[in-house]
């Protein structure tokens, strides 16, 4: 079976240096894709996949559309 794409915005928080802060907040994409590979974060904010985008999915699968949530302060 193919793969598919799902665009998800995440809520998260990074824990950085003020380096790693800078880095990032400069669109240095290598330095947050190494706190990402690390446990230098947590989600803990609203996260959902945007409804087009469910529903363009629902229609290609044959899935029934409806809402997912998702809580991660746990």
């Amino acid at each position: 079976m193919e793969n598919v794409q799902i665009w998800m915005r995440l809520g998260a928080t990074l824990d950085v240096t003020p380096e790693q802060a800078r880095k990032i907040l400069s669109g240095d994409g290598a330095a947050l894709e190494a706190v990402l590979d690390s446990d230098s974060w947590r989600f803990d904010g609203d996260s959902y996949i945007p409804e087009e985008i469910v529903a363009e999915l629902c229609k290609q699968h044959g899935l029934d559309p409806k809402e997912y949530g998702f809580d991660f302060n746990l």
